[in-house]
């Protein structure tokens, strides 16, 4: 749509409003004008002087009129809308194919007024009872009387301006350059109490800060505004469509530019209709944000309920919400109480759980991945975050928390390494290095349950504090420490504050785990054994050793008595008398270190092996190889004390 030139507006030579009306429609404008004259007589008296200001000055922050226009225009069917602002007047149009309608005011509140009906009158939406529907033309539109007192209109058949808050009167001329399809909106800045550079600063702000305004419009795609030397742009694009049952996802690129940079926000939206007990069918949406590498990410900024623009409401979320909520007066705040409400909530709800299937479902389609550690950041992980849900005094978004915690316990979405499994299967570690120590496999072994995953891999349990730790914990089968994978553990424990717990028991490392164990993983197993001393001495007395003979054993007994030797060439090994650590394990420098410094596993001592080894060979009363005992007995004989030898 090329820019429009703004002229005078009403220059000769334009199209007569009277070659566009009907006869009938003539006589309707003439009973409206003289109805809404009595209602404007009725406004101007001192008991009713505050009428008016109230009905203009219900929305918070200024300029809030520019969502309305927006809104008219997309129930126009418009795809396209311009502002055009300038230091005397605002001008708005778009290509609604929509166009404004009349009735007969003698029969207003029998039925849906028309537009203009609509908007000469307070609360007289031409949306009637269509709660589905964004609606035209009800207390909305008045908000522009905070900066004009003769909103101008120019449409296919009717061009008028509204005097006195109510009064419509026929313009003569349309506007300069309108398409002839175009409806155009003029607002000159003629309010007594505001000052035009005031409207101009207001409207300019607005315009560059508008949130989400074409997310969840229908038709409407791209708005541009112009001011002074300045210009701008939003605009929608589905880059990509796809159904999923009655639900339809959408990848949505987002567009603002100010004339200097482009900003660009994509997320995936999900909506889903359903129909209500009064039989209206009702559109919600969820939204997801994408980062710059196309993965989940959290909202930046806390991102309020919309109802097609955004409200008042903070929803504590993450992710962006959408539905034709029944709104307060002002249109800024969800009716709180209301069943109507809470039926959108909970579908809402409903529909962000089936959403988070559906994007697993759509990374697992086309990488990159979707669903994974970082869904913790985004979905809801603190119930008292949320007011009740039967408070009557404000709305409750906590059916979000108990929706997408039942998805987690139900479904196969919790994420693993590189893919997803059950609650039941879910195991998150205390911290990350256990994870890159022991596959799941080796996990399965440790935990006795084949089917067992790492979950959270990112996420250490001991570096995640407060409700997010709280909320995993809630949703795996259990947690798994150092303590349980060298030790085991019983259901029932002690934390660190000594309360007795429950929790899901766990095997911990056998010998047959060890066993099964090549040299290489060993090597790296020891290595983070001696990383700390807790670690050194609690496997003293655990089967993580192998012997000469490969059978995992412990350094120690249960009284701490020595097991375990390092070889020797005195005692040698053939006697099998001694487990001595296996000769693989010896050759890497780190295992020697912590086996022989860490442990304290050392060679078998000459006299212990002559007095309980050799010399009871010689009680027995039977034959005996004396030829390598007298080396020994020579050898303790002249390393030992007089009184020994």
């Amino acid at each position: 749509m090329e820019r429009v030139t703004l002229g005078a507006l009403a220059p000769a030579g334009c199209i007569l409003l009277e070659n566009s009306m009907n006869e009938q429609e003539k006589k309707w404008v003439e009973a409206l004008q003289e109805r809404r004259t009595k209602l404007a007589n009725a406004l101007d008296d001192p008991a009713a002087s505050g009428v008016k200001k109230s009905v203009v000055e219900k929305y918070s922050d200024q300029a809030h009129f520019v969502y309305e226009l927006l809104q008219n225009a997309d129930d126009a069917q418009a795809t396209f809308a311009r502002f055009t602002l300038e230091q005397s007047r605002l001008v708005f149009s778009h290509n609604g194919s929509r166009h404004f309608t009349l009735t007969d005011p003698a029969k207003e509140g029998e039925g849906k007024p028309g537009d203009i009906n609509a908007i000469t009158s307070i609360g007289n939406s031409s949306k009637g009872d269509e709660t589905h529907k964004i609606g035209k033309f009800g207390v909305g539109f008045k908000a522009v009387f905070q900066y004009t007192t003769t909103p101008h209109v120019y449409d296919k058949d009717f061009r008028f301006k509204i005097e006195r808050f109510f009064v419509p009167v026929l313009l003569e001329d349309d506007f300069p350059g309108r398409k002839p399809e175009d409806t155009l909106f003029v607002f000159p800045f003629d309010h007594p109490e505001q000052k035009a550079d005031e409207a101009y600063s207001d409207i300019s702000e607005k315009l560059r800060n508008l949130s989400f305004p074409l997310l969840f419009l229908s038709h409407l795609k791209s708005i541009k505004f112009e001011f002074g030397e300045g210009a701008g742009l939003y605009e929608k694009r589905i880059e990509r469509r796809r159904q999923f049952d009655d639900a339809t996802a959408e990848l949505v690129c987002l567009t603002q530019s100010d004339g200097k940079e482009d900003k660009k926000e994509r997320l995936w939206l999900f909506s889903r209709e359903s129909e209500s007990e009064d039989g209206h069918r009702y559109k919600c949406s969820v939204g997801f944000f994408l980062d710059g590498k196309k993965r989940l990410c959290p909202s930046e900024h806390a991102i309020p309920a919309f109802c097609f623009f955004p409200t008042k409401e903070n929803t504590g979320l993450n992710f962006i919400i959408h539905a034709p909520f029944r709104l307060t007066d002002s249109r800024e705040g969800i009716r709180a109480g209301d069943q109507h409400n809470k039926d959108m909530v909970a579908c809402l709800a409903e529909l962000a759980a089936d959403a988070i299937l559906y994007l697993k479902e759509i990374g697992e389609e086309k990488s990159p991945r979707l669903v994974d550690d970082s869904i913790i950041d985004i979905v809801p992980y603190d119930p008292n975050e949320f007011s009740d849900i039967d408070d009557r005094s404000k709305i409750s978004f906590l059916p979000f928390y108990n929706s997408i915690h039942e998805l987690f316990e139900q479904e196969e979405i919790i994420p693993t390494r590189d893919g997803y499994t059950t609650a039941s299967n879910a195991y998150w570690a205390s911290v990350r290095r256990l994870t890159e120590l022991f596959s799941d496999e080796q996990l399965g072994e440790i935990c006795d349950n084949e089917e067992a995953h790492w979950v959270f891999t990112s996420l250490g349990r001991d570096a995640t504090q407060g409700a997010r730790s709280e909320y995993i914990d809630s949703i795996v089968k259990t947690y798994v420490d150092e303590d349980a994978i060298i030790e085991g553990r019983s259901r029932s424990y002690r934390d660190f504050n000594w309360v007795w717990r429950t929790r899901e028991g766990i095997k911990g490392i056998t010998a047959e785990f060890i066993e099964a164990r090549d040299f290489p993983w060993l090597h790296e197993f020891y290595v983070w054994l001696h990383e700390t001393k807790k670690r050194t001495d609690a496997v003293r007395k655990q089967p993580v050793f192998l012997n000469q003979n490969r059978e995992a054993v412990a350094a120690v007994d249960a009284a701490g008595k020595p097991v375990l030797f390092l070889p020797s060439e005195a005692v040698g090994e053939s006697t099998g008398a001694y487990n001595f650590v296996h000769a693989s394990l010896l050759e890497n420098e780190k295992t020697l270190e912590f086996i022989q410094k860490g442990v304290g596993v050392k060679e078998p001592s000459l006299r212990d092996y002559i007095h309980n080894i050799i010399l009871p060979q010689y009680k027995d009363g039977e034959e005996v190889d004396t030829d390598p005992h007298f080396k020994l007995f020579f050898k303790h004989y002249c390393e030992g004390s007089h009184e020994e030898a």
